[in-house]
């Protein structure tokens, strides 16, 4: 439109079919887009349904309507979107994740139905996998630290790489910061998320 600063605000893919592994790295490449400037992305991979479209569309339109809010309409307190990774770091077998995003901290939450989240500080972190050089992935166990998540996992003495809820429809997605908005899925490094399911990665589930 040769407007370079128009904002564009989209909706990330929601859960759909753990078989549909070419929608998981779909949703990658959208987070990844956000490096676009004046872009802004709803995550929705907590909004259970059966339902390529789910249902909620409460949430979606709040979710989005953060992002002009913050950005557009000066609501300079207003937290637009759920933790996303930046970084992590390898400390022996343990992977340290950093985020940015982190409206006031991170924690662990249940999405039930339209409305807010609810905190269940007893629930482990779920979804949270990590591989080491040969690109298998394996269950890891998941902890809030500060402002960190740890990964570790005792399939994995040499970790490489971190990913989180990388299923097509991963059940209760459960990390979130202090505004209700849901974390990202995410994969720190991108050759270990293939667009179709591969003999390797069959394996390690």
């Amino acid at each position: 439109f040769e407007a370079p600063r128009l904002p564009f605000y989209f909706v990330q893919l929601p859960a759909y079919r753990n078989e549909a592994f070419g929608w998981v790295r779909l949703r990658e490449e959208q987070r990844l887009s956000l490096t676009t400037p004046h872009t802004g992305m709803a995550v929705t991979i907590d909004l259970r349904d059966n339902d390529i479209h789910p249902a909620n569309k409460i949430d979606v339109g709040e979710r989005l309507a953060l992002w002009p809010l913050s950005r557009q309409y000066g609501n300079t307190s207003t937290v637009c979107a759920g933790p996303l990774f930046k970084s992590a770091r390898i400390e022996g077998r343990t992977v340290r994740i950093q985020f940015d995003s982190l409206g006031g901290g991170l924690m662990v939450a249940r999405k039930d139905g339209a409305g807010p989240v609810t905190e269940t500080p007893a629930t482990d972190l779920q979804h949270f996998e990590i591989a080491g050089a040969d690109a298998v992935w394996h269950p890891g166990t998941a902890d809030i630290e500060s402002e960190e998540v740890v990964v570790r996992s005792k399939f994995v003495s040499h970790p490489v790489a971190v990913r989180y809820a990388c299923l097509g429809e991963p059940d209760n997605p459960n990390l979130y910061n202090r505004a209700g908005l849901p974390a990202s899925p995410f994969c720190s490094h991108l050759s270990f998320l293939p667009w179709a399911m591969d003999s390797q990665s069959d394996s390690s589930r």
